[in-house]
């Protein structure tokens, strides 16, 4: 719990990018899964003010890896957590995103575009 309510204020709350390192690290070992999930949507809020290029590209490679990856079982519990992660990174208002109250439906809730967007930003990639 505490766990939780650290990395939920330092990367969601307050988006303080000098603990995206840290936030890395619990979005990809953390035990619990409602701690690694907060982890992995926070790192999105943070990611616009990360300096450091390398840190920047893991981060949007990860969240890529958890969206993308998302149907394999390992990651399915994660993926929209990474699809917040990613349309924060985008700045998309919370109030523009797929609502939280119903499992995030492909078809219906994933803007495309936006993914490929994010991967150009973020990791120089085209389609």
């Amino acid at each position: 719990m505490v766990r939780w309510i650290a990395v939920s204020a330092l990367l969601s709350r307050f988006k303080l990018a000098e603990y995206a390192k840290l936030g890395l690290v619990h979005a990809q070992h953390d035990p619990d899964e409602v701690v690694k999930g907060a982890a992995i949507s926070g790192l999105g809020e943070v990611l616009p003010s990360v300096i450091d290029k390398s840190l920047s590209k893991d981060i949007a490679s990860f969240l890529v890896k958890m969206y993308e990856n998302g149907d394999n079982e390992e990651y399915i519990d994660y993926r929209e957590d990474a699809y917040e992660g990613i349309l924060a990174a985008m700045n998309i208002s919370p109030l523009e995103r797929p609502p939280a109250n119903r499992p995030l439906d492909a078809d219906l809730d994933v803007d495309t575009n936006m993914l490929i967007a994010f991967k150009r930003r973020y990791l120089g990639l085209e389609d």
